[in-house]
């Protein structure tokens, strides 16, 4: 992470520090006090972004569009999308909440930060040791916590799907949240199920395949990464299959790669790999 920049804007009312993704399609933009920038992997619908820097056009849609939800429409990918001015931040998480966006509040109810990474912010708003008892219960037992809760007390998770807008008022922050999408159960009727769901999983390879040069997919040789692996150029897709030695899955996972007609590679582990595990 150390080869990665990152921009660091001075307000009346803080500053916003933003790290670049390995990625240099979403380099953010600035201009006139303005940044634009993102977290994760955003794509817009219909077309390849690589065209234009991302950041830059997002700025563009931005501001030409009449809502955040209509911006949001020509949005696919797990993100957190940013635009901050002088007067406001702005905020907008992807449709399910994927990439985790955080407030952070001192012990004195003072909001300090918002931000994404939860260590981060549990060190700027002074709760570093102020751990969540019942949250790391959870973490430990189910590998995950309920939300909007974190590891700390004080840090607390933005709904997912929302657009978020804090603005300032004598330097204090009034936070305006918006749930712009919620998942729905259409009341579909069986028939026709199948076909619809192959519908739309062929929407989304073509989507996906507009907006990269290069897609890899790993395939176990089960029925949920072929499917996935069906729907995808095989021009532009590599099947990646990990293996510590060849079995029944490894041979399907080579079949079925050889009559799609795509890249295959296994990705081998060394065969000592789970006995230095930890005990």
């Amino acid at each position: 992470m150390a080869h990665r920049e990152i921009h660091c804007v001075e307000y009346e009312w803080g500053q916003v520090i933003l790290q670049e993704t390995a990625d240099a399609q979403y380099t953010p933009y600035k201009d006139d006090g303005s940044l634009v920038g993102c977290v994760g992997r955003p794509r817009f619908l219909g077309g390849r972004q690589r065209d234009k820097v991302f950041c830059s056009r997002l700025n563009d849609q931005w501001l030409g569009h009449s809502s955040q939800n209509s911006l949001l429409d020509s949005l696919t990918g797990m993100f957190a999308l940013l635009r901050v001015t002088h007067a406001q931040i702005s905020i907008i998480r992807d449709h399910m909440g994927t990439q985790p966006v955080y407030s952070a509040y001192t012990a004195a109810g003072d909001l300090v930060g918002i931000g994404t990474d939860v260590e981060t912010l549990a060190l700027i708003a002074g709760r570093d040791m102020d751990f969540d008892a019942i949250s790391l219960g959870e973490l430990l037992v189910h590998n995950s916590i309920t939300f909007p809760f974190s590891s700390r007390q004080g840090i607390h998770e933005f709904e997912p799907g929302a657009c978020v807008n804090i603005s300032f008022h004598k330097g204090q922050p009034n936070i305006e949240e918006q749930v712009y999408w919620t998942p729905k159960e259409l009341a579909t009727p069986q028939i026709g199920l199948v076909d619809e769901l192959v519908d739309r999983m062929r929407e989304t390879g073509s989507d996906i395949a507009a907006s990269a040069d290069a897609i890899g997919v790993t395939l176990s040789g089960g029925l949920d990464s072929r499917a996935v692996l069906s729907v995808l150029p095989k021009d532009q897709v590599t099947a990646i299959t990990y293996v510590t030695h060849e079995n029944y899955e490894t041979d399907v996972a080579q079949d079925v790669a050889r009559a799609y007609g795509c890249n295959h590679i296994f990705a081998r582990r060394s065969g000592g790999l789970f006995s230095k595990a930890p005990s």
